[in-house]
């Protein structure tokens, strides 16, 4: 658009560029020791629901996101990575706990006897 802007080193400036709906845009930034970035495009603001004349409609309740993909069909909540072997793993640490409850009270009651 032919206007130049000058920003001094150490500060920052906002810098507004009036554009049109589907306006093209051609703007250099040149850096310190003279490095540029150039942009280019064109402004679309608008959407396409606004092109088709679509509404968005809202639900009475949530729905699950998805990102990268499709939905799925249920709602349900994503696995959490038990198997087959977790009552094992369960079963095996409460043994642990017993027999270490186990040790605990016949150790206390030798020590008793002792002193006793």
């Amino acid at each position: 658009m032919g206007v130049r802007h000058s920003i001094p080193a150490g500060t920052s400036r906002t810098v507004t560029i009036p554009l049109q709906e589907d306006q093209a845009y051609d703007f250099t930034i040149t850096g310190p020791q003279g490095t540029q970035s150039r942009f280019t495009g064109v402004l679309d603001c608008r959407t396409r629901a606004d092109e088709t004349g679509l509404t968005t409609q809202t639900l009475a309740e949530p729905s699950p996101a998805t990102v990268g993909g499709t939905a799925s069909s249920g709602t349900d909540l994503a696995e959490t990575g038990g198997s087959d072997a977790t009552p094992l793993i369960a079963g095996t640490a409460i043994g642990l706990v017993v027999i270490g409850g186990t040790v605990l009270l016949l150790v206390g009651r030798k020590e008793n006897r002792a002193q006793g």
